[in-house]
């Protein structure tokens, strides 16, 4: 059916587009955009001060209350001298 340059020239064809195959879904698997990931996850959270007593703590310790035009963020042991002045948590 085929010579033999034919069936060399009928292989080296199909070498040729499995090259190029495997080329080019290399070239898309680098060409893929990284995940960025926010510098949140790698950083501590910095702890933030109480507005009573200066007291640093976690962020999630602290409770935020408004009254009188401002917004104070206090701590477990200040919480009841901020809820006696009348404020509204927020």
């Amino acid at each position: 059916m085929f010579g033999d340059q034919e069936k060399i020239l009928l292989y080296g064809l199909i070498l040729m587009i499995a090259a190029s195959a495997v080329r080019l879904v290399l070239r898309k698997k680098r060409n893929r955009p990284q995940h960025i990931h926010s510098g949140r996850s790698k950083r501590p959270l910095s702890k933030q001060s109480c507005s009573y007593c200066k007291k640093k703590v976690p962020p999630k310790e602290l409770t935020f209350y408004s009254g009188r035009g401002r917004v104070v963020g206090v701590c477990k042991l200040c919480r009841p001298q901020a809820e006696r002045q009348a404020l509204l948590r927020l």
